[in-house]
């Protein structure tokens, strides 16, 4: 291949089976695929590899390579995330499957009642959205370089202080809260629904 010259064709055969690997991590994400297509993924990562030690003279080409390189990356990131969510069972997908069958389990079983939803608490904050909070104040920390030791009862606390006061405030609007970052920092930012 160090002989052989990038072209459009070459480019475009590459742009297809990129989104054609973002389409079955897709179908395997939701379900409708058996097993994730690993062995796809590392063929376009050679594949990439490969085209990566050609010089590309022409400019246009170049910055079209670049894009669907800076593409399969941000897509690469996506599906190892989503993988190791999945191995961690903290997948939303296999969280919502998982408690839809916990709860068909209990009211099947004669005798028992169905345990509490997770939704709503003090405060109006359910712990759902506490569990979203807090691994996204996690993940921002750790891009931060920052310590990562942080504990998740006493950010709910914090946010379950906070919460009333603001919904006070604002009467009749929902309060959810996201991470920022701000001057170097992960904070939690209060927002209305």
């Amino acid at each position: 291949m160090a002989n052989e010259e990038i072209n459009e064709e070459i480019l475009s055969a590459l742009e297809k089976r990129v989104d054609d690997l973002r389409n079955w991590f897709e179908q395997y994400f939701m379900g409708s695929r058996k097993r994730a297509p690993l062995q796809e993924r590392t063929s376009v990562q050679y594949y990439i590899r490969r085209l990566s030690n050609i010089n590309i003279t022409n400019t246009r080409l170049r910055f079209r390579f670049q894009q669907i390189v800076a593409k399969f990356n941000a897509y690469n990131q996506h599906w190892n995330r989503t993988l190791q969510q999945i191995e961690a069972g903290t997948y939303f997908r296999d969280r919502f499957k998982a408690n839809l069958r916990a709860q068909s389990d209990s009211m099947s079983e004669p005798g028992r009642t169905p345990p509490p939803p997770r939704g709503k608490e003090k405060g109006g904050i359910s712990d759902d959205h506490i569990d979203e909070v807090y691994n996204a104040f996690v993940e921002a920390r750790k891009q931060l370089n920052q310590s990562t030791n942080v504990s998740k009862d006493k950010l709910a606390e914090s946010i379950r202080k906070q919460a009333p006061a603001i919904q006070e405030k604002y009467k009749g609007k929902q309060v959810r809260f996201k991470v920022v970052v701000e001057d170097g920092k992960a904070k939690l930012k209060a927002t209305l629904k």
